[in-house]
């Protein structure tokens, strides 16, 4: 049914996975598979440029500069894996 929803581009892109047919049948499993092609991935090099260029803004302190840098090195080291 999800995927007569989502129109024949979807059925198409389903092909082009790897899933057997038990999983083909299973929602999770397809689901899964769908949100894996269409979650889009981050472009490291500009990842990196923005962390790089990250710089402590007039009306920040100290503690939430080093907080949102540590958060964009988590972002970036998870981007990488």
């Amino acid at each position: 049914m999800l995927i007569y929803c989502m129109g024949d581009e979807a059925d198409d892109i389903l092909r082009g996975q790897a899933l057997s047919d038990a999983q083909r049948h299973q929602y999770q499993a397809v689901r899964d598979t769908l949100d894996a092609y269409f979650v889009s991935r981050k472009n490291i090099i500009y990842e990196r440029a923005k962390f790089n260029q990250r710089v402590q803004q007039a009306n920040e302190t100290v503690d939430s500069f080093v907080a949102l840098c540590f958060g964009q090195k988590l972002q970036l080291r998870s981007t990488a894996q």
